[in-house]
């Protein structure tokens, strides 16, 4: 039965090498990795029970690097994703911002259905106007009915 396996492990790894060859199998490939960890591990065990000491170390190492090739792959895949995802939630947030941009304009260049001017251009109205003597203040703001409000709240 080990003799069978350690065939079947050198199958393996002999048509892996033709594919690779012949360009039907990418060398980056997780399949090519998967073989290679498949076809060095029943070499591995066939050449430990013959007491093939040096091929059975020589295949255990050949497994770990399939295995770590076949995580560092895997960790490509994982990085590729999370930045699709960044990406995607990038444009996602710059869509919405642009849609509330577009909003905002919209309501700030609207004009009123009473024909009064929008809150944007009343108030840069009130920036234009002279500022009253000694102080920062724009002219023309009702000082008495700010007084009246203030004592009748004191009283």
């Amino acid at each position: 039965m080990i003799t069978v396996l350690g065939w079947g492990g050198a199958t393996v790894s002999l048509v892996t090498y033709i594919m690779v060859t012949r360009q039907r199998l990418a060398t980056n490939s997780v399949r090519y990795q998967a073989l290679n960890v498949v076809g060095a591990g029943a070499l591995g065990v066939s050449a430990l029970a013959n007491g093939a000491l040096p091929s059975a170390v020589v295949n255990i190492i050949w497994i770990g690097i399939g295995v770590v090739a076949v995580l560092s792959m895997k960790r490509g895949v994982i990085a590729a994703r999370l930045a699709a995802e960044a990406r995607r939630r990038r444009r996602l947030a710059e869509e919405a911002r642009a849609r509330l941009t577009a909003g905002r304009d919209r309501l700030v260049h609207r004009v009123r259905e009473d024909g009064s001017a929008p809150l944007a251009r009343r108030t840069g109205a009130l920036r234009d106007r002279p500022l009253q003597p000694g102080s920062s203040r724009p002219a023309g703001r009702n000082e008495s009915r700010r007084r009246t409000r203030t004592t009748s709240h004191l009283a």
